[in-house]
């Protein structure tokens, strides 16, 4: 399933959207916000109001989880 999701989001603006409502558990109002909706990589909650989570099958795509910044060696 995680491998379907990953070659249907294809371009890098969809992750960033994800990693947004990641965040926040809210639509960040922007132009793919209904797609992904409807793709089912996010899901809407209702408990008394909406909000809004990541797949998990999403989730552990590495594309969503930004690179971890490594710190460079000092040479003693």
């Amino acid at each position: 399933m995680s491998n379907d999701f990953e070659r249907a989001l294809n371009r890098p603006e969809f992750f960033e959207v994800l990693r947004q409502i990641d965040r926040s558990h809210a639509l960040p109002g922007s132009g793919h916000d209904q797609l992904l909706l409807y793709n089912l990589s996010v899901l809407e909650y209702l408990n008394g109001a909406a909000w809004y989570a990541v797949n998990p099958a999403v989730r552990v795509l590495e594309k969503l989880t930004p690179p971890r910044r490594t710190r460079a060696r000092r040479s003693q």
